[in-house]
């Protein structure tokens, strides 16, 4: 028997997967398990950790619409299938842009940080 627990993200599993169809997902959300994860941890209560031992969780967000999802499913299939279409999204050209933006953005960041820290190197002198 297949049991899902929506704790927010979508009104149904149906829901979840029209908009994984739709929209594209943020990238950022790949460090944090890369969409679906088996055997959730809930490190506050060892207890969740157990009870949903061999369940699949999906959590992230989109990239081009705010809808954060966190869901838990026990049925393998349904995981599996919901992997997949994850996969294929991830190899959408958007996917690959917002990636590529994340990316270039960080960059950037690093960047300004070592101007930093090199102008107050050169103060220091």
């Amino acid at each position: 028997m297949e049991t899902i627990i929506i704790s927010y993200g979508a009104k149904d599993i149906d829901d979840f997967i029209e908009k994984l169809k739709i929209y594209t997902l943020d990238p950022r959300f790949e460090q944090y398990g890369n969409f679906i994860k088996k055997n959730p941890k809930f490190p506050k209560n060892p207890e969740l950790t157990k009870k949903y031992k061999g369940w699949y969780s999906l959590f992230g967000n989109f990239w081009d619409y705010s809808n954060a999802f966190s869901i838990l499913l026990s049925d393998e299939r349904l995981a599996n299938k919901i992997r997949r279409l994850i996969r294929k999204n991830q190899n959408t050209e958007a996917y690959i842009k917002a990636k590529n933006e994340i990316i270039e953005s960080e960059k950037k960041l690093e960047e300004a940080r070592i101007k930093r820290l090199n102008d107050l190197l050169d103060r220091k002198k």
